[in-house]
């Protein structure tokens, strides 16, 4: 179930104290406002009542959809992203599975509080995320080898158009740019046999699994 905390916070501008809602634990079932601010982007946001400032907060959270049937564990250290096997063991169980649905769940681990945003989002989508990663690898190496990204910049998932194609924002120094990649190659990446046991499931991974793909193709050829 979702589960906030009260945190005395100090405004690093004004210096004056307050009281910040924090989430170790977004249940999307439980608490559907706070799932909404955290794929909004709003749920680390802090606004100081003394000068009205507004910055980020940063505490470890943890996304659970029992309509997607997945979680999600941000955890800020990497000492703690290392043990990844108790970071799933940590995680709520599910609560509000129907026993008739026999889709399997979907556990991951992110880094980031953008990750955990993105990661949400696709889950609600109804996407698979190692697919929509591989597409975000391929589309950058594209965009890059044609100078049109820099090194830095980072792709993120930015939803669907009304008829499936997917839409990825690069974004970097230069602002925010989107592109649309067609249903049809998404579709084809779930077609394939994907690797189903990693729990941290990023751009390294897509590395590793595109090469794979591609040694496996060559195999079949």
């Amino acid at each position: 179930m979702s589960d906030s905390v009260q945190k005395t916070i100090v405004c690093p501008h004004c210096g004056q104290k307050g009281e910040a809602q924090t989430w170790p634990v977004v249940d999307a079932f439980e608490d559907p406002e706070a799932a909404d601010a955290l794929l909004s982007g709003t749920l680390f946001d802090y606004t100081c009542a003394g000068c009205n400032t507004t910055f980020t907060l940063d505490f470890d959270a943890i996304y659970v959809d029992d309509y997607a049937r997945s979680r999600v564990r941000y955890a800020r250290r990497a000492e703690d992203r290392a043990d990844e096997e108790r970071l799933v063991d940590e995680m709520p169980a599910p609560s509000h599975l129907d026993p008739d649905d026999d889709r399997p769940y979907t556990s991951r681990i992110v880094d980031s509080r953008d990750g955990l945003r993105e990661k949400a989002a696709l889950f609600r989508d109804g996407l698979d995320d190692r697919a929509v990663e591989l597409i975000k690898a391929s589309a950058f190496d594209l965009f890059e080898s044609r100078g049109e990204v820099d090194a830095g910049d980072i792709v993120r998932y930015g939803g669907q158009t009304e008829d499936g194609a997917l839409l990825l924002e690069f974004i970097g120094d230069a602002g925010v740019r989107e592109t649309e990649v067609p249903r049809s190659s998404y579709d084809a990446l779930v077609a394939r046999e994907l690797p189903a046991d990693d729990v941290v499931v990023d751009a390294a991974w897509a590395q590793r699994a595109a090469r794979d793909l591609s040694d496996q193709d060559e195999s079949e050829e």
